[in-house]
């Protein structure tokens, strides 16, 4: 039976922490409006709703970038925003900010993915927005995956153009 509403945060807690996903195709890139996207299914035993991980490249600032697991119609169940910026509100009971610095979301039914933390499970991430590390894109891929529970069996494709930090004109 599929469910295509809203999940609950127990919901979206479940898949992450109990439900086997996989990621089987390769990652394919599309230039949009200054920005490297690709959208790629995830797969799972006993997931009734249909799930899509999104990955977005900022083309002038490669090294800001966001992946998110969702529900394809709707709740985005984590998020991660690498040197973003992002404050969460004080009704969350967590103040804490974030000024072009990497940090995750984590659906919540309240908040829904408003709420914040800073990650400790993914690989450095505090080199130049222009000129993040070799390979940077792929391992926190695969960090994120792994957070979120995704054996992801397909193969990774940098966007076109990397190494980005041999593109003419960007500077630190």
């Amino acid at each position: 039976m599929s469910r295509e509403g809203p999940l609950t945060e127990r919901e979206a807690d479940h898949i992450v922490e109990h439900v086997p996903m996989k990621i089987a195709s390769q990652v394919e890139w599309l230039e949009h409006r200054g920005f490297w996207k690709a959208v790629v299914p995830v797969t799972g035993a006993g997931v009734t709703t249909s799930l899509v991980m999104d990955l977005t490249i900022n083309k002038q600032l490669p090294g800001k970038y966001t992946m998110q697991l969702r529900q394809r119609s709707g709740v985005n169940i984590r998020r991660l925003d690498v040197r973003g910026s992002h404050s969460n509100r004080p009704e969350t009971g967590n103040s804490e900010r974030w000024q072009s610095r990497t940090h995750k979301h984590r659906y919540r039914d309240m908040f829904e993915d408003a709420f914040a933390y800073t990650p400790t499970d993914i690989p450095d991430t505090t080199s130049s927005p222009f000129h993040p590390e070799p390979d940077e894109h792929g391992r926190v891929f695969e960090a994120f995956c792994g957070e979120c529970g995704i054996d992801h069996a397909g193969q990774w494709t940098d966007p076109p153009g990397e190494p980005f930090d041999r593109h003419p004109g960007l500077a630190d």
